[in-house]
Parts: structure tokens; C-alpha cells; sequence
């Protein structure tokens, strides 16, 4: 206590030593000016106030005097049919938002894919009329271990032994038991397929509504289901995968509908494919040559799925020589009474010799000429 005393007697010491001391020159200033601006304030209230603080003022006061006039009037028809349907719509989104949140926790986490041509457009459960959509889950579930063709049948009849097939199922992926298959549950395509996420959602946390797409399949191969009379399950897959190419309108002859081509990947390995569509009509661009689209199909191996979307080079073979002689084109001369020769070195210098040309393909032709054999040495230009 006596510390405390002792500290609060020094302090007020101080202040009054500080009453001592002569303002400065800047607090003589500020004193100053705040008198003189208090005097302008008082004498501003003994000047009347002009017609137009008057008119304001007096307009103030009669939309005062309205808005609590208006308070007393009972609402109109419309004002009432209007505020019932404004509460109508708030009810309407509240229920939809109420089942919004009921399907997020309730419903499907995810979607299982299964193997089949008919997309899932119904529930699946007993008692619906048969279909083919419901002969291709029985197969999925005979491929997967549950169920034989004996115990489930090769029908459209969704009967209990499908329901108890798929309560199994069910079980084993930890999900709820119902012997049913509510619509998403279960995706339908022919094969395996390729997973492409949506553009729409580039970073985390990004907002998300209802109906908005998330992710592409994109089939690579078609499986096929056969299960032979004693029950063996036999998978057969047949490549999806597609090229497209244009080709221009003058080489139309180069693409027939089955001939085969070379497909060169970007790791420059060689694939086979089926030139499977060739346009009827031809695309005119802004620039360039008219041109037509032309799908190739990979056959084989079902394994490209990584290069899609990639750039490929596309080799067709009209007609194919074996055992001729071949030259570079550029070796050919034209002769002024027609037809071309090739300039052979010989021993001495160098003579034309006539020849007949044949296939041309990558700046190589076939010739005939007479004395010409493997290895005779011809001149060709400097490249």
C-alpha cells in the first residue's frame, strides 16, 4: 500500500510540474483555432433557417406523417396474394433443399460400372416388367460369382433369386442390402472405359450444383457375355477405339470402306486398323482443299486407351510390289520423245537408259529397264 501511495504521489508531482511549462507554439495554435471555430458554431445558431431547410424539413415530416398513416390501412388482395405466394415459393425451396440434403446423406456414394448395351433407365426390383436391361445384370452377376445360369436363368425376369443375388453383391461392396437396384446405382456400358474428369471443376473447392457433370466414360472395347450350356462364362472383347482422319477429296480412291492401314502411335509402334466409315459428303473449309472424314478402327489390343485424344499417323497401302527394282523418283529423266530414263555411271561416264515406271510411295518407284540389276549405280541430284 505504501509503494502504491508512493507511486500515485510521484505521478501527480509530474502533472503538476507539467502545469508549470508554457504551451508551445503549436498547441497555442490549435487552442486557437478551436475557440474561433466554436464561436462560428454559436452564432450559426442564432441565424434563422433559410426556405429551403424549411421546405426539406417540412417534406420530411408529412412522409413521416404517411408511412405512419399507412401503418394503420389493412393490406389490399393483391398484396395478400402476393405475400402467400412469395411464402409459397420460400416453402417450395425449402422442401427442395430439405431433399437435396436427404439424397446427400442417404443416397448412392458412387455408381458401379457394369458390362451391357442397354443403358440403366429404371429401378431394378421385383415385380417390374422383364426386359432386356435386366438379362444383362443377370449375366454381370453370373460373371462376378453370384449366380449360375441354373440359379438365375438366361431371361428378362427379375424374380428372387435376382434379388437374393444382388443382396449379396450388395453386402460384399458394404452398401445396403435391398435386393434392389435403384436408377444409379449401376452404370451401363459395353466395356472397359476411359475416365475423363469435367473441365467445369478445375480447382478444389470449387462450388458445385445440382446436375452438374463430373466425369465422362469413354468406351474402349466391347465385352460380350457368353455362358455355354454347362456353364462356363466365356468374355470376348472387340476394340472401340476410333481414328478419325481427313482426307482430301482427290485421294478418295486411297480410302475404301474395310481396307486395311497402319496406324504409327506417338512411340512410333505400328497398330492395324479397319478403315470402318468414309463420309458421303465432303467438308469445304475457309482454306485448304475440300476433304473427308474418315474413321479408322483399332484392331487387336484394346490397350491404346493412353494415346487417346493424341495425334497419329495413318500409312495406306493401295497396291503393293514384291521382288522389283526400285529407284528414287528424283533419278528419274524425262525424255523429249516421251516417257523417262535413268542416268546409269558406267566404266566410261554415263548413258540413258529407258524405263517403264511402276508403283510410286515414299519417294521411291518401281522400274524395268533394260541391263538394270540390284546395286547398278544412277546419278540423282544433290539433295
Amino acid at each position: 500500500e505504501l509503494l502504491q501511495a508512493t507511486r500515485g504521489l510521484n505521478s501527480a508531482k509530474e502533472q503538476r510540474s507539467g502545469l508549470d511549462e508554457a504551451p508551445t507554439q503549436a498547441e497555442l495554435l490549435q487552442a486557437t483555432r478551436s475557440l474561433h471555430s466554436s464561436k462560428e458554431q454559436r452564432l450559426a445558431l442564432d441565424e434563422p433557417p433559410t426556405e429551403a431547410q424549411l421546405l426539406q424539413a417540412t417534406g420530411s415530416l408529412q412522409a413521416a406523417k404517411e408511412q405512419r398513416s399507412a401503418l394503420d390501412e389493412p393490406p389490399t388482395e393483391a398484396q395478400l396474394l402476393q405475400a402467400t405466394r412469395s411464402l409459397q415459393s420460400a416453402t417450395a425451396g425449402f422442401n427442395t433443399a430439405l431433399k437435396d440434403k436427404e439424397d446427400l446423406v442417404e443416397g448412392y456414394s458412387a455408381s458401379l460400372l457394369m458390362f451391357g448395351d442397354i443403358p440403366a433407365w429404371r429401378d431394378l426390383k421385383e415385380g417390374i416388367v422383364p426386359g432386356e436391361d435386366v438379362n444383362q445384370l443377370k449375366l454381370n452377376l453370373i460373371a462376378l460369382g453370384y449366380g449360375t445360369i441354373e440359379t438365375l436363368g438366361a431371361d428378362w425376369n427379375f424374380n428372387k433369386n435376382t434379388s437374393a443375388a444382388v443382396m449379396k453383391f450388395q453386402a460384399d461392396l458394404n452398401i445396403i442390402s435391398s435386393g434392389e437396384i435403384v436408377l444409379g446405382e449401376i452404370i451401363f456400358a459395353p466395356g472397359t472405359s476411359l475416365v475423363k474428369s469435367s473441365s467445369t471443376l478445375q480447382t478444389v473447392g470449387g462450388k458445385m450444383n445440382a446436375g452438374m457433370e463430373l466425369f465422362f466414360l469413354t468406351p474402349v472395347e466391347k465385352v460380350s457375355t457368353q455362358i455355354g450350356s454347362d456353364g462356363a462364362i466365356n468374355l470376348s472383347s472387340e476394340s472401340l477405339q476410333i481414328v478419325e482422319i481427313q482426307v482430301d477429296v482427290a485421294d478418295r480412291n486411297l480410302t475404301n470402306e474395310g481396307s486395311k492401314v497402319e496406324i504409327e502411335l506417338p512411340d512410333e509402334s505400328i497398330v492395324i486398323g479397319t478403315i470402318r466409315q468414309v463420309g458421303n459428303l465432303a467438308v469445304v473449309p475457309q482454306e485448304g482443299d475440300p476433304f473427308l472424314e474418315v474413321l479408322i478402327g483399332v484392331e487387336g489390343s484394346t490397350e491404346y486407351f493412353e494415346w487417346t485424344g493424341a495425334a497419329v499417323t495413318i500409312n495406306v497401302t493401295k497396291e503393293l510390289a514384291k521382288g522389283v527394282l526400285a529407284s528414287p523418283v528424283t533419278g528419274l529423266l524425262a525424255l523429249l520423245s516421251g516417257g523417262y530414263a535413268l542416268e546409269v555411271v558406267t566404266a566410261t561416264g554415263t548413258i540413258l537408259v529407258p524405263v517403264e515406271t511402276g508403283i510410286y510411295a515414299d519417294g521411291w518407284v518401281e522400274i524395268n529397264g533394260s541391263g538394270l540389276q540390284p546395286g547398278t549405280e544412277i546419278v540423282v541430284p544433290n539433295q
